[in-house]
């Protein structure tokens, strides 16, 4: 179930994968502690391993798209068939991806590199907002 706004002291708890080290640092700074709580990983294959240990710890999945190992697409196949409910927003650089495409594989959001704290953090909450509805953001 996505909690959408945080609730008294629960924070919205995001899994975010990306293999730009630089990347997750960033994250990491942008995502105020006090609203978020954020678990990285460096690549498909361990994000995957770390939501099938705990799926319901998580509100949305963060996902970059060209990784070593196991690529976006491969890693919201892989959660998606333990969590169908599960929010996804897909980070790329490759802008020539449409996005009706990626709504095809379970997609909710796209986010486009590079990408500001404000924008990141007004797509989480229109995500969580709309949970997890991508059609509800064609307006965005």
């Amino acid at each position: 179930m996505v909690r959408g706004k945080e609730t008294g002291k629960e924070k919205i708890h995001i899994l975010f994968v990306d293999d730009d080290r630089d990347m997750l640092n960033a994250v990491e700074t942008m995502l105020v502690p006090e609203r978020y709580r954020v678990t990285i990983a460096a690549d498909g294959r361990a994000g995957v391993i770390l939501f099938s240990s705990c799926p319901h710890a998580f509100d949305l999945v963060i996902t970059d798209f060209n990784m070593p190992f196991m690529d976006g697409q491969q890693l919201i196949q892989e959660v998606t068939a333990i969590r169908t409910d599960l929010p996804i927003i897909l980070s790329t650089g490759c802008l020539e991806m449409k996005e009706e495409a990626f709504q095809t594989w379970g997609v909710n959001a796209l986010l486009s590199k590079p990408y500001t704290q404000e924008e990141l953090e007004n797509l989480i909450q229109q995500v969580l907002d709309h949970g997890g509805n991508s059609e509800s953001l064609d307006d965005r």
